[in-house]
């Protein structure tokens, strides 16, 4: 898999805890030059992370900061110490997941039509189960808290369009053909178009079992 070579920059805005967040391919001290601020906003370089999947790193920050984020998405009004610990947990989470480097390989597995064999696990595979399915309970649980929350807000904004500082609840206008309709008002037209532009999108799905690995097949040590 090709490397995402670049750089998350970290600059202080002045004397005060407002901290501007973002990545690069080129010199941060570079990329600088493009930005707005006054005399009393000088920016400061606090940290700057030479990284092979910069926009990973930079997400993974500026999600750990969300509540402090101002209205320009990547500046955050937070205290050293906070911006400073979130950095570090950023570059923590990269050394355990990133030098897996397997995203171009499981895509074009996923492509793949697999052998009717079955893989035996490990040890080592048989923790990543374990760690996946309780991330995965974690997901469920935290998507359900999310649901609830943006349903109550939405019960609160009601008709409008948003609430101020809150949430905007604006019509999307979505356009799609309705392929039912055409079938049953020109089957003729449906049936050749369809034979001529069909395209086989079917991949792997993955399903992981929801029960405890076997561990019988495990030579036994000592």
């Amino acid at each position: 898999m090709a490397k995402k070579s670049g750089r998350v920059y970290c600059y202080r805005l002045g004397t005060v805890d407002r901290f501007r967040v973002g990545q690069t391919k080129t010199s941060p001290d570079q990329r600088k030059k493009n930005w707005r601020s006054g005399a009393d906003t000088k920016p400061q370089k606090h940290r700057i992370i030479e990284t092979d999947n910069a926009p990973l790193l930079e997400g993974y920050i500026q999600n750990l900061l969300q509540e402090y984020r101002a209205e320009n998405g990547d500046i955050f009004n937070v205290h050293t110490e906070k911006i400073d610990a979130a950095i570090d947990q950023a570059k923590a989470f990269l050394r355990q997941f990133q030098p897996l480097d397997v995203e171009l390989e499981v895509k074009e597995l996923r492509r793949m039509k697999p052998a009717a064999t079955l893989a035996e696990p490990t040890p080592e595979i048989s923790s990543l189960h374990r760690q996946l399915m309780e991330a995965r309970s974690q997901k469920f649980l935290l998507q359900k808290q999310i649901d609830i929350l943006e349903m109550r807000i939405k019960l609160a904004i009601g008709e409008h369009s948003g609430m101020n500082g809150v949430a905007s609840w604006q019509w999307v206008s979505r356009w799609s053909i309705d392929l039912r309709r055409f079938e049953e008002e020109d089957p003729d037209a449906y049936r050749v178009l369809s034979e001529r532009y069909k395209h086989d999108f079917g991949a792997r799905k993955f399903v992981p079992e929801k029960g405890a690995l076997r561990l019988e097949s495990f030579a036994q040590t000592g």
